[in-house]
């Protein structure tokens, strides 16, 4: 949570869900369906920017039985992902029911009325990961040397079974955190 920032959070005075990289969302009259307009000029700690597409992919990749995610079962709230993980012959990958109709608009359909799905939202299976570094490096995206994030702070060194050491990330759109390293 330090590193990577999702949709929406928690306010950990109020227990609140709040806007992160979404500004904002509307929810259709039985709650199946949430658009989500994302924050124009965040990026990723590269500077590449980020939009509403990073969602989709990411969302997606967590159903890639390549991935072998222990958290797919979190995504079936959403429209076809059980049938997309059971391999189920009738759907792909392209029917799960999150969209990017435009950069800034992520529309997610649900299976039904789900009402605590901004919640849901919140957890770090929801988090965006960077395609484009995820695309250069595989697996090793998530060294220190490679890893791009979007939260406060940003990963500068990984002694693995031993540390993990974090600085500030100047591409934070968000306030600034007191604690620098």
């Amino acid at each position: 949570y330090q590193i990577f920032e999702g949709l929406v959070g928690i306010d950990t005075k109020t227990g609140d869900v709040i806007p992160r990289i979404a500004e904002s969302w509307t929810i259709n009259s039985d709650a199946s369906v949430f658009t989500f307009k994302i924050r124009q000029g965040v990026t990723w700690s590269d500077g590449v920017a980020r939009n509403a597409n990073d969602f989709v992919y990411s969302w997606q990749r967590i159903l890639d039985p390549n991935l072998a995610s222990q958290y797919i079962p979190a995504l079936y709230p959403i429209k076809n992902a059980e049938k997309i993980a059971n391999a189920d012959p009738s759907v792909t990958i392209n029917d799960l029911g999150v969209v990017a109709t435009d950069d800034y608009t992520l529309t997610v359909t649900l299976e039904g009325p789900t009402t605590y799905f901004p919640l849901l939202a919140s957890t770090f299976t929801f988090m965006a990961v960077p395609k484009h570094v995820i695309d250069k490096n595989g697996a090793k995206w998530v060294e220190a040397s490679n890893i791009v994030c979007n939260g406060p702070y940003k990963m500068t060194e990984w002694n693995h079974d031993q540390d993990i050491v974090v600085e500030l990330n100047d591409a934070y759109y968000g306030d600034k955190p007191t604690v620098t390293k």
